[in-house]
This record gives C-alpha cells, sequence and structure tokens, in this order.
C-alpha cells in the first residue's frame, strides 16, 4: 500500500463495489492510514486531528514515515 500510495496508485486499491469515490478522496484516507500505523506512536496524529482532517478534506500532511525493514529490526536487537 505505502508503493501504491507514494507512486499515486491508490485509485488500484478501491473495491470495485464502491462507487462514486475520487481518487483525492481514496489517496487522502490511504494517507491517513499511513499516518496511523507509523511504528512510533508519538508520530501517529491523534483521533480528533483523523476526523478533523477526513471531515475538511485536508491534504496538505506530511509525509508518513517509511517503516525500517526487517534487517533494522534485527540491528536493533543485536544493539
Amino acid at each position: 500500500v505505502r508503493n501504491m500510495w507514494k507512486e499515486a496508485k491508490t485509485e488500484e486499491l478501491l473495491d470495485s463495489c464502491i462507487v462514486n469515490t475520487s481518487p483525492v478522496e481514496v489517496l487522502l484516507c490511504v494517507h491517513v492510514a499511513l499516518l496511523c500505523v507509523q511504528e512510533n506512536p508519538d508520530d501517529r496524529p491523534l483521533m480528533s486531528s483523523v476526523v478533523f482532517i477526513l471531515e475538511n478534506r485536508i491534504t496538505t500532511l506530511t509525509a508518513p514515515v517509511a517503516p525500517p525493514t526487517s534487517h533494522d529490526k534485527v540491528l536493533k536487537l543485536l544493539i
């Protein structure tokens, strides 16, 4: 999903049963979802912020922090 978001291909994620949804709305939802699942809880938005972003269709959001690779996780365990 992250790669599809970075490549602006989020419309491919849309279920064919959902109609009348703009690609911009899908992109916003995916962006917010990626912010909500960041590894560091301090980097995640508050739920009140999520509601505000979605209700007001705020599109100027920070980029989600890239998740660590499995290699990074192994190194962290060894240190």
